[in-house]
Formats: structure tokens, C-alpha cells, sequence
């Protein structure tokens, strides 16, 4: 028995563990744009400084003492942002995914992520019902990758909420895919418990987890990169709607390239 217990408990560490990778996968891509963005002022910054140096080292007013010291300082800045640069060349060699996006039937991918997904946790015994054609091709261009981690993340958190919360009534999952000349919306919507206000309104930002009080609770990525992959790399829109103790619907709106029934 504690063999079996044990066994789970590794198995559940490896799930988390890979859970965290395809997270920080994304997240270095994304954190990587913002260093370079955010540490840009402070470059500028150092290469003023130095000229300002050269500029005063002359002037007798000025004593030895500072200007070795203001040397020192942007030397110093200098420096760090190399070692940054190289840092975050490293961090994305070793866990970057490619941004790269493929033209495909979004229609017919999504439906095979979501079955490999359910497959996943069919231990949880959740009832999927699919409100979609999946012999509709609706062409568009995605990254496969992302797309599969946003709506996995999804997916997860509904199942986990519901499982958690141990809700006696059938758990289901409600997939719901519509489309016209420019967009699709994929609606993933649960009968779990739902979310009150401050959870609606923090759900999307970075660290904020509604599992503050859970030993293997989350670390507060998940949804955030599902924003950012949905709205920051594919220009498309994600809303959320849920009522407390009744239900919580993700909205997903994606551009297309065409529809063809």
C-alpha cells in the first residue's frame, strides 16, 4: 500500500513538474521580451553616464574620489546588463519554444488536443459534451503548441475545481465552438463551483492563485499565459463569465483565414 501511495505521489510530482515547464516555456519567451523593453532605459542610462564622465573628468571642482566612484558605478551597470543579456540568451536556448505558427484546420486540432487532454483525466470521470461540427474546416494560423497549453490550462483548472470541491451532481464539461468570416469561439465552460468577484477580477494576473491555502497549490502562470497566448501572440480576445456555486465560462475568440463546411 504505501508502495501504491507512494508510486501516485511521484507520478503526481511529475505531472507538476512538467505542468511547470510547459509554463515557463512560454513565460521566458514573454519575460524575455519584457527585459528587453524594461532594461533598455538603463543601457541608455550607462552610455550617457560614461559620456557625462569623460565630460567632467576635467573639471578641477569635481574631486577624484567621485568621479572614480560615478566610473565605477555605470562599469558596474555595464556589467549586469551583459550578464543579463547572456542569462536570458541561455534561459531561452535551454527552455524557449518556437513562436512559429502553422496554417490548419483549427477546428479539427482543437477537437484532437481536447480528446488527448480528457484522456488525461479520464480517472475524473467528467462528461464532455461537444457542441461543434468537427467535419467543419475552418482554416487559420496558429502556434499548435500554445494553443494546446492554453486550453489545457483551461480545462485542467475547471477539473481540478470541480474534483476538489467534490460536487455531486454530474461534472461536465461543455466545449462549444462557433465561427464566422473572420473569427472562432471556442467556449469551454464548466458546472463547477465558480468564481466569487475578486477571482474574476485577479484570475488573469500573474502569481494570483485561488489556492492560497492548498499544499500542491498552483503557481499563478497558468491563466496568465493563456491571456497572453490568446491575446498577445494570436491577437484574438479571451472573457470569462461564472457564478458562484453554479458555473465558469471561458471565452475564446481566435482571427480565421476562411471557413469551409
Amino acid at each position: 500500500t504505501k508502495v501504491k501511495e507512494r508510486t501516485v505521489e511521484l507520478e503526481d510530482a511529475y505531472k507538476r513538474l512538467n505542468q511547470i515547464m510547459h509554463d515557463s516555456s512560454i513565460l521566458v519567451s514573454h519575460i524575455g521580451h519584457k527585459f528587453h523593453n524594461e532594461l533598455w532605459p538603463f543601457s541608455q542610462a550607462a552610455m550617457i553616464g560614461n559620456s557625462l564622465i569623460e565630460l567632467i573628468s576635467n573639471n578641477e571642482k569635481i574631486d577624484t574620489e567621485t568621479i572614480d566612484f560615478a566610473k565605477k558605478t555605470f562599469s558596474n551597470c555595464e556589467s549586469s546588463l551583459i550578464r543579463i543579456e547572456e542569462m536570458k540568451k541561455t534561459i531561452k536556448r535551454n527552455f524557449g519554444r518556437s513562436s512559429d505558427k502553422i496554417k490548419c484546420n483549427i477546428i479539427s486540432f482543437i477537437d484532437i488536443s481536447l480528446n488527448s487532454i480528457l484522456e488525461k483525466h479520464k480517472e475524473d470521470n467528467i462528461h464532455c459534451i461537444k457542441k461543434y461540427d468537427p467535419s467543419t474546416v475552418i482554416m487559420g494560423e496558429i502556434n499548435s503548441d500554445q494553443i494546446t497549453i492554453a486550453i489545457e490550462n483551461i480545462i485542467h483548472n475547471a477539473i481540478q475545481a470541480m474534483v476538489k470541491h467534490n460536487i455531486k451532481k454530474k461534472k461536465l464539461l461543455i466545449i462549444t465552438i462557433t465561427h464566422n468570416e473572420k473569427d472562432i469561439t471556442i467556449t469551454i465552460e464548466d458546472n463547477g463551483p465558480g468564481m466569487d468577484t475578486n477571482t474574476k477580477e485577479n484570475i488573469f494576473n500573474i502569481f494570483y492563485t485561488s489556492k492560497e491555502n492548498e499544499i500542491k497549490k498552483g503557481l499563478g502562470l497558468g491563466l496568465y499565459i493563456t491571456k497572453w497566448i490568446i491575446e498577445d501572440c494570436h491577437k484574438g480576445k479571451i472573457e470569462i463569465k461564472s457564478t458562484l456555486s453554479e458555473f465558469t465560462k471561458f471565452i475564446l475568440t481566435i482571427p480565421v483565414i476562411s471557413v469551409l463546411q
